[in-house]
């Protein structure tokens, strides 16, 4: 009904991602004609073309993405994950540092900040990213109900309340 009006392509992209991530790309496109500076339309294609293999074309998006978004977390990260890819330890802790101080509670920030560390050879600060990692994913997996506090599978809902 509103095909011009900002955001309906991405909100839409974002929903067909899950299963039909040709036409998800199609629309973040769709939304960077109407919307050239739309960064997580970038964030969202440039993601999405990693996980593809795709490095050297996610490259541009997330570049001009973390340049448009400074600020954007997502941005950041996806940026230094490419750069650790290509094998720029340097630039992808930088990204991923900007990455961890807008978002610190980000496991997936942490991981790939672990790995760049690694690779840079600062094993102590992997050390630690790689353990804030696990505390991290560990509250996450909590909050969605896939591990209790004892590391089991959730039990059936009772619709009562579990004991904290």
């Amino acid at each position: 009904k509103y095909p011009d009006a900002p955001n309906v392509h991405y909100v839409y992209g974002t929903y067909l991602m899950g299963d039909r991530p040709a036409e998800a790309l199609e629309q973040f496109n769709i939304e960077l004609q109407r919307s050239p500076e739309h960064v997580l339309a970038r964030v969202q294609i440039a993601q999405e073309l990693i996980k593809q293999g795709e490095f050297d074309r996610a490259s541009p998006y997330a570049t001009e993405a973390a340049r448009l978004g400074p600020n954007n977390f997502m941005a950041r990260r996806v940026l230094g994950q490419l750069k650790l890819q290509a094998g720029d330890a340097s630039g992808a802790i930088a990204h991923l540092e900007a990455a961890r101080g807008l978002e610190p509670t980000s496991p997936s920030v942490r991981y790939h900040l672990a790995r760049a560390y690694q690779r840079a050879g600062r094993g102590d600060d992997a050390k630690r990213e790689r353990a804030e990692f696990s505390r991290l994913e560990s509250i996450q997996q909590r909050k969605r109900g896939r591990v209790n506090t004892l590391g089991e599978e959730p039990a059936e809902d009772t619709g009562r309340e579990r004991p904290r």
